[in-house]
């Protein structure tokens, strides 16, 4: 079956590269092609470390597809656009669209507590909904910033030893009340959906995200039987790059465990915003800016007549960032195997420049 879907999916990117003979009218109108995105890339590349895929998308068409460096450098093994990576907190994303899928079915409500799924919280916790976790406003302590985090991150451990760093320790503030980035929101969001579910968080996600959206090449890397990385993680060191520290993937679980092609990505950026995952009425929900740019699983950035719609993802020896802007209909896909905010920089260069072309367009009156 995943041979099947892997041919299928090859001829979807066939066909999408066959359209590429209205690149010259694309032009026309001042929309970058490969050569110059490809500039953009290489001048970046000339001055910052960077391996990885890019992927650029503009209404349809696949513009750029290429693949920088080597997925190992112990075995020159050289990254092609077929590569996977850790996508870290891009997972979120998914773990958002899980919930509200849940939420659709009328097994939970985002605003019902969380203690009405989760016993044995501390007290402090009772007042915490499934939106406060969902938006970032729980104010339930960081996990992954805790002293202890080094020392858990080398095994596998349970979502409860995950619990276990800061369950201790009091709120940063009244839930709903401030925003601030914690990994922890999203580790009880996948012991919630494990609970409501009857599932595990990895074959709820395969099941009702990644199947149905035809992502042959995703999965969550938590648990037993998890196929091969493709891409090795690096680090910048005193000599050059070298291997980053291990994390077993059954630690950043939900918050951060899934691998990805940017192949895969764009079919996922095309399906949820396409409305062939959720309803409009829960996209809006998503997408709706709650507290300091964040909605569900995404940050939301309002920029003139023109909004983002995107997220980063940082794990030890990957970094990766997907945007897409709505008003464009243009999605950009970058994935890194060495750790830092490549990704995330190549990302926003890419983006102005798409940005300046279509100003210079608006501005001829185009």
């Amino acid at each position: 079956m995943a041979a099947m879907d892997t041919r299928m999916k090859a001829k979807f990117f066939a066909s999408i590269v066959a359209t590429m003979a209205v690149f010259g009218a694309a032009q026309a109108q001042g929309v970058p092609d490969a050569a110059r995105i490809d500039q953009v890339i290489q001048a970046h590349v000339a001055k910052h470390p960077f391996m990885g895929t890019v992927l650029v998308a503009k209404g349809g068409t696949v513009i750029l597809d290429r693949a920088y460096g080597y997925a190992s450098l112990e075995t020159m093994a050289p990254m092609t656009t077929d590569t996977s990576f850790r996508i870290g907190s891009m997972t979120k994303q998914f773990t958002a669209a899980a919930i509200l899928l849940l939420d659709e079915r009328k097994m939970l409500k985002t605003g019902d507590l969380i203690s009405s799924y989760l016993p044995n919280l501390p007290a402090d916790w009772n007042a915490i909904t499934v939106h406060d976790l969902l938006a970032h406003t729980s104010g339930i302590a960081n996990f992954t910033s805790q002293p202890g985090y080094t020392t858990l991150q080398t095994h596998a451990v349970s979502p409860q030893d995950d619990l276990a760093l800061i369950r201790d320790k009091p709120l940063d503030f009244r839930p709903g009340s401030r925003w601030a980035y914690s990994n922890t929101n999203y580790i009880l969001l996948g012991m919630i959906i494990e609970k409501v579910s009857g599932q595990s968080y990895k074959d709820f996600v395969d099941v009702n995200l990644i199947r149905p959206v035809g992502m042959a090449e995703t999965f969550v890397a938590t648990g037993s039987g998890a196929p091969p990385l493709q891409a090795n993680g690096y680090l910048e060191g005193k000599h050059g790059l070298e291997k980053a520290a291990y994390v077993d993937m059954s630690v950043p679980y939900a918050a951060g465990a899934m691998v990805s092609t940017t192949h895969d990505l764009l079919l996922w950026e095309k399906a949820l915003f396409g409305g062939k995952v959720l309803s409009q009425a829960t996209l809006v929900k998503m997408t709706t800016v709650y507290k300091s740019g964040y909605g569900y699983g995404l940050f939301i950035h309002p920029a003139r007549e023109r909004n983002t719609i995107e997220h980063a993802g940082n794990i030890n020896g990957f970094n990766s960032a997907m945007a897409y802007y709505p008003n464009d209909d243009l999605i950009i896909i970058v994935l890194d195997n060495i750790e830092g905010t490549a990704a995330d920089d190549i990302e926003g260069k890419i983006a102005r420049l798409f940005s300046r072309a279509i100003s210079d367009k608006m501005d001829a009156g185009g």
